[in-house]
């Protein structure tokens, strides 16, 4: 399906998104007077950047699956009828990981947004020494030199 306004708005406050290849992306709040002020201005600029999130909402025109790929706005195209499917798949995957370090390393990539490059860098390598600390560390690193899977333990 599509994802227009408030819809898209509340789809972009996810980490990663899947969509189906006839799904069409827009932010036509514009032609009903008004602006994306749901958080959209913020979130959809900071993936795609200012000049393709301007022509979004100035012109209030859905862009097809594939630009959106292509503009980073969403993370992956899928098969009509297969964006729940594909969406399980990624969760599963993630699910899969570590998930200290998938906390911490979002966090990490937040701070480029809220801080400026050399706090950023700092903040990061105290992030980097927490997850040092865990166990599922040494287990990636067993399983990778034993040419295993790991089996981490979330710890």
């Amino acid at each position: 399906g599509s994802a227009l306004g408030s819809g898209l708005e509340l789809a972009v406050c996810c980490d990663l998104l899947v969509v189906a290849e006839d799904a069409q992306l827009s932010l036509p709040e514009v032609n009903l007077g008004v602006f994306p002020g749901s958080g959209g201005t913020v979130r959809v600029t900071r993936r795609v950047g200012e000049g393709r999130a301007k022509e979004m909402m100035l012109l209030g025109q859905p862009i097809d699956a594939h630009t959106a790929l292509g503009w980073g706005l969403i993370n992956r195209v899928v098969a009509k009828g297969q964006a729940l499917e594909g969406a399980r798949e990624l969760a599963e995957r993630l699910a899969g990981l570590p998930n200290r370090a998938l906390q911490l390393c979002k966090q990490a990539i937040d701070l480029s947004f809220d801080t400026d490059e050399t706090d950023a860098v700092k903040q990061t390598l105290a992030l980097s020494d927490e997850v040092f600390q865990t166990q599922d560390v040494a287990e990636g690193i067993r399983a990778f030199f034993a040419k295993e899977k790991p089996k981490f333990r979330h710890q």
